[in-house]
């Protein structure tokens, strides 16, 4: 774990000039290590129209867990950019650490 994240989770919508604006908060900043996308991965990805797709490894814990049933809820700043959750995944229900796959948004 070489790098700290910001893990947003979203809050509340409010009503900007007559148009919804999603609100999101800071959940929990923790250090991981950004994996990228290989063999297979990469081909899944774009098939998916996920084309700037990037995994975060982190230690698990209980604020992580929560993420697995509720992804959609999340976002990661990471160096600037934003990156939306679209799956959490425990490797091999070890509870050691968590794979984060998120899809640049900014």
């Amino acid at each position: 774990m070489d790098v700290k994240i910001k893990i947003l989770r979203k809050s509340s919508e409010e009503i900007v000039e007559g148009r919804g604006h999603q609100e999101f908060k800071e959940y929990y900043n923790p250090w991981a290590t950004p994996i990228d996308l290989y063999g297979n991965e990469i081909y899944e990805a774009l098939n998916a129209k996920l084309e700037n797709v990037i995994v975060f490894e982190i230690k698990y814990c209980k604020k992580v867990k929560e993420m697995q049933t509720h992804c959609k809820e999340f976002r990661i700043e990471y160096e600037g950019d934003t990156y939306e959750v679209y799956h959490v995944s425990f490797k091999k229900n070890e509870k050691k650490t968590v794979l984060i796959k998120a899809n640049r948004i900014s």
